[in-house]
């Protein structure tokens, strides 16, 4: 009976053993898993839409300055030349002809000796109009009106479109979808995945600019002939947008 009592007390305190064992035994460490990358990129670019567009519209300007012992007398020649070149603008009935008086002045010229009071020795009146045109062809044949009539100042013309609105919003869709396509190309160069626009800045169309502009400085103008307008071009006008796109790409 003793050993039997012995006997059992030891496999009981081998079981116990066992049970403790087993429960501070560490599990075993879990194995990583593999994270899948995740790459953003920051990217920004520039696109510029650009038109080259032949001028529909164009606007002469021309005027005369003329002096005088009197104010009446200045003004006097001043209106003679500019109602003569008004009437006969007007007679080339050019399609979506527009006078207007561009500027009209009269200043008194004086005569400043040295330790006297200055005075008045005449009278310098001048009167500037613009002529516009939607033939750009008769030009020319406006330039020489006011060449024939003495017009002394303010010569000059600037070309330009009729709707240039619509010609600087198809310059900027240019402009936005080469930026795209510039941000498209460079993701997939990059093996970045996915493009996201998150900010566009627009920054304006380039205003007209005038094709030519000279200036006459005497008074005594040679008489023209009225066979041979001028010859005048009116090329290419240029309408530009540009924007730039800043962009999310990656993952």
């Amino acid at each position: 009976m003793m050993k039997t009592s012995l006997l059992t007390a030891t496999l009981g305190s081998a079981a116990l053993f066992g049970a403790v064992a087993a429960t501070h035994t560490p599990a075993p460490a879990p194995t990583a898993q593999p994270q899948a990358s995740s790459v953003v990129c920051d990217l920004s670019v520039v696109g510029v839409g650009e038109l080259a567009l032949e001028p529909d519209r164009a606007q002469v300007v021309l005027g005369a300055v003329f002096e005088g012992d009197t104010a009446g007398e200045a003004q006097h020649r001043v209106n003679r030349v500019l109602g003569q070149i008004i009437e006969d603008v007007r007679d080339l009935k050019i399609v979506g002809t527009v006078i207007q008086t561009a500027s009209i002045s009269i200043h008194p010229i004086y005569d400043r000796p040295r330790n006297k009071a200055p005075r008045v020795t005449g009278y310098r009146a001048s009167n500037t109009i613009s002529v516009q045109v939607d033939d750009v062809s008769q030009v020319g044949r406006v330039m020489d009106v006011g060449l024939s009539h003495e017009a002394n100042q303010g010569f000059g013309v600037t070309f330009m479109l009729q709707n240039r609105a619509e010609a600087e919003r198809e310059a900027l869709r240019m402009a936005v979808s080469e930026g795209k396509r510039k941000a498209q190309v460079i993701a997939s160069e990059l093996g970045l995945g996915e493009m996201r626009v998150v900010r566009v800045t627009e920054h304006g169309a380039e205003p007209p600019r005038p094709i030519m502009q000279r200036g006459i400085e005497s008074y005594d103008m040679p008489s023209m002939d009225a066979a041979s307008a001028t010859p005048i071009e009116g090329g290419k006008i240029i309408v530009r947008a540009r924007v730039t796109m800043d962009c999310k790409v990656g993952e």
